[in-house]
């Protein structure tokens, strides 16, 4: 397998590790070289200190381009305590297409007001950022846990290019993860289920001129 189809040095990445209460986290990271036969990643943090990984341990490794979502498993060879800590993989035997995504999704941040009904019928409001966005859905970044799990269903309103749209949305999957300053953040993944066309038609529009942007910036 030709990992250089697949990764480039300085491409960001997650790895994913359970913590002592066996909760499981996406570290960001990014691909600080490749050889032959390793794969050099930045160090994953938990409050701001370098995770040092066991010889032999076996790691996930997430990554993703504009249409699709790859992870691989790889053994732990070595830690590289430098100015930029590094860990040393293996390099992995294959790579899973994890998701095939229907519309191009690119990184932009706008802020999203969402509304749903908990348990005890009370109806809970929040204001959120995206990571990112596309013509099928959003992903939101909380500070604090939402309690909202696979299926549920939540109103949202947001502008995106001078434009306010509003939508219903499905949840479809509800993680956590770990930030570059060390803290836990919960990422809500969500599927639009009341767009209507037009609304997503200047989605998608906003979405082509964003991923234009990035490219000529060198960041995609």
């Amino acid at each position: 397998m030709n990992l250089a189809e697949y990764l480039k040095v300085g491409q960001m990445v997650s790895i994913e590790l359970a913590d002592e209460q066996g909760l499981v986290i996406r570290h960001p990271s990014r691909i600080e070289n490749i050889t032959k036969d390793e794969l050099f990643l930045a160090s994953p943090s938990r409050n701001r200190t370098t995770i040092t990984l066991p010889k032999g341990e076996e790691v996930k490794v997430w990554f993703w381009d504009i249409f699709t979502s790859y992870a691989f498993v790889s053994s732990v060879k070595s830690n590289i305590h430098m100015q930029i800590p590094v860990l040393v993989l293996q390099h992995p035997k294959n790579i899973i297409r994890v998701q095939k995504r229907e519309h191009v999704r690119v990184q932009y941040t706008i802020d999203v007001q969402v509304k749903w009904v908990d348990n005890q019928g009370e109806c809970i409001e929040k204001i959120c950022k995206t990571r990112d966005i596309s013509g099928g859905g959003l992903m939101l970044v909380l500070t604090r846990r939402a309690n909202l799990k696979k299926g549920d269903t939540v109103s949202m309103k947001f502008e995106i290019d001078n434009k306010e749209v509003e939508t219903d949305g499905r949840i479809v999957w509800n993680d956590f993860e770990l930030d570059r300053d060390g803290i836990i953040r919960n990422s809500l993944g969500i599927k639009f289920i009341s767009l209507i066309e037009a609304d997503r038609r200047h989605v998608v529009q906003s979405v082509y001129q964003r991923q234009i942007e990035l490219r000529r910036k060198g960041l995609l």
